[in-house]
């Protein structure tokens, strides 16, 4: 069974950090592309895109859980990206993202696993 759940970078593209580059991949139509963003801040941020289709198809055509429901999704070696070079999530100060809509949570991450790793949790409902 292959499994296409996918991770996708977000990489600066000027040396003035208020740009960034989202590289998507839709394996359903097999075609990739790259889409630039300005972002207004020094500060940069990392977004993680969990696409979870039906676990018992080996298709491309796979039809995708709604996002409430979701599976858990484990990270390991996560590494970011920082001035001076890449590091295990865990070494650096982050900050934790809950997903709420409509006033309640739906996905949240686990604590971080020293030294880089981590789950995306559907949140109960």
């Amino acid at each position: 069974m292959t499994d296409y759940r996918r991770i996708f970078p977000i990489a600066r593209t000027s040396s003035t950090q208020k740009r960034v580059a989202h590289p998507l991949q839709d394996v359903t139509q097999q075609t990739a592309f790259t889409i630039d963003i300005d972002y207004p801040s020094s500060q940069m941020y990392a977004d993680f895109i969990v696409e979870d289709p039906h676990l018992d198809s080996t298709e491309y055509s796979a039809p995708l859980y709604p996002f409430q429901r979701f599976t858990s999704v484990p990270f390991t070696k996560a590494h970011v990206r920082y001035t001076d070079g890449w590091h295990a999530i865990g070494a650096l100060r982050m900050m934790q993202v809950t997903m709420i809509q409509k006033g309640e949570v739906i996905a949240y991450p686990s604590d971080i696993a020293l030294p880089d790793s981590f789950t995306v949790l559907s949140a109960p409902s």
